[in-house]
């Protein structure tokens, strides 16, 4: 009964990698889960998580980086007051070790959420206090940076987050909050021919009065996984935030006509 949430599935190795919170998410770890013989493994902590606050797995679109965020340190023993980007990356005997992304990406602000299109750039949550938005980042010659806020065309009053980039950059579904069903919402903002956003548009068979969060694409394409706080497999405690669960929807079927 334990949060899920944010799925990534690796298709070289049949593994899914997900997060698991405490019930009052002061505890987060990214467990891993693989699909043998027609059925799912049971669910393990990452060999390289379970002692920091480890969070939001996202593979890139050739599958040869795993990108996480976390609180770990990269010096001493403390965690850091803020999540900053890392990743993993993948060699003859499987991930490396993680390693903090260099270059002006990771600032001052908590960072999470990170979704890779087919030429690299990140797009990523960036938040400091009750400020918090969609921001991209390209790759250079050092790393990533420095970020850039992605202007989006929302509704009055609400923010974004949670951003999931297509592979070439055409749309960008995300959250907003509040969204039409009540709670956060899943959407979707197509690109412009000149690189501008449409006004975001509700996804289709997906959002229900509670919040759906944490969209993810299948390495195929064909699926789009998210979260929904619903009430679900998970059964919801009497007070305080339900756990939340993870579905599939085939991205056709979700996407309104452009």
């Amino acid at each position: 009964a334990d949060p899920e949430f944010g799925l990534a599935y690796d298709a070289a190795t049949h593994t899914a990698y997900f997060d698991r919170a405490s019930a009052d998410r002061a505890r987060l770890w990214i467990y891993q889960a693989s699909w043998r013989d027609g059925a799912w493994a049971l669910p393990t902590v990452a060999p390289w998580s379970g002692r920091w606050r480890d969070v939001d797995p996202a593979l890139s679109p050739d599958g040869k980086r795993l990108y996480f965020s976390s609180d770990r340190p990269t010096r001493g023993d403390e965690a850091r007051p803020d999540l900053d980007l890392w990743f993993l990356e993948r060699g003859p005997a499987g991930w490396s070790e993680p390693r903090k992304l260099a270059g002006d990406a990771n600032d001052d602000r908590s960072t999470g959420a990170i979704s890779i299109a087919a030429d690299r750039t990140l797009y990523f949550d960036a938040a400091k206090g009750d400020a918090r938005q969609i921001v991209e980042a390209s790759p250079t010659a050092e790393g990533y940076g420095p970020t850039t806020p992605v202007a989006l065309a929302l509704p009055p009053g609400t923010t974004a987050s949670n951003p999931l980039i297509a592979p070439d950059r055409s749309y960008l579904i995300h959250v907003i909050d509040p969204g039409p069903s009540g709670g956060a919402d899943l959407v979707v903002s197509y690109r412009e021919p000149d690189g501008s956003w449409r006004a975001p548009l509700p996804l289709l068979e997906v959002n229900s009065p509670h919040a759906d969060f944490a969209p993810a694409l299948s390495p195929d394409g064909r699926y789009l996984f998210f979260t929904s706080e619903r009430p679900g497999v998970a059964p919801a405690p009497a007070a305080g935030r339900p756990p939340g669960d993870v579905y599939q929807v085939e991205l056709e079927l979700a996407l309104p006509p452009r």
